[in-house]
């Protein structure tokens, strides 16, 4: 009995995915760890009172495995699985950091929007985050939200006031809104001693792009910076 609820407990996570109507892809080693023979399948179910897991696995549209046979099969390739989710979804059991950089995987490939969803559902479902706050303002500047992308920065701000990245990325939409004195103000307010050489050659690019601009201090919305 303990051995068996040892193998149930050690299947929480995948459980807890299939409960929640999300079947999970999983690397199987169906040989040994020295000569592995690796198979791909699907997890649609997992039937504690038989003690069997359902899977689509190759050609079988289901087959089952004993609970302590699949996961013996399942550690023997790491434990290797994936579930595919619609932005703005979180995991049944999230990993911080896997779920953040698949999130930022997204602003790489230009899904701006698909990203803002992903990290405004994170900050909703943890909490605040400063990686998530950052990537939502991000997210928010890549789609031309300023209003929403600059809220999202000075909040970061009032948490750490020199933040060189979050400085020079507010500037960039103070000057978008028509700050421009403004702008050149934060970038001014970044102490550039302590900073890498990648750091201020950014700097430099922003401060030569704002300063080439003409100035509408008129149009400049109210600031946002604390």
């Amino acid at each position: 009995v303990n051995v068996r609820q040892n193998v149930l407990r050690k299947n929480d996570g995948l459980a807890a995915e299939l409960r929640h109507g999300r079947p999970v892809l999983v690397l199987q080693n169906l040989g040994r760890r020295w000569w592995p023979i690796w198979h791909y399948a699907v997890v649609v179910g997992i039937d504690a009172a038989e003690n069997t897991v359902v899977l689509r696995s190759g050609a079988q549209r289901r087959s089952l495995q004993s609970l302590r046979a699949f996961t013996a099969s399942w550690d023997r390739a790491d434990r290797w699985a994936m579930v595919t989710l619609v932005p703005g979804t979180l995991p049944a059991d999230p990993d911080r950091m896997r779920y953040l950089t698949a999130v930022a995987a997204l602003e790489d490939r230009g899904e701006a929007t698909l990203a803002a969803r992903a990290y405004a559902a994170w900050l909703e479902g943890h909490g605040e985050d400063r990686a998530a706050r950052f990537g939502l303002a991000r997210a928010a500047q890549a789609q031309g939200d300023l209003a929403q992308a600059a809220d999202a920065y000075a909040r970061l701000l009032a948490e750490a006031p020199k933040d060189p990245v979050v400085l020079n990325n507010l500037a960039l939409i103070r000057a978008d809104q028509g700050c421009r004195s403004e702008a050149l103000a934060l970038l001014d307010s970044i102490d550039e001693r302590a900073l890498s050489g990648d750091v201020l050659r950014v700097i430099a690019e922003t401060r030569r792009d704002i300063e080439a601009r003409e100035g509408t201090e008129d149009a400049c919305a109210a600031s946002t910076h604390p």
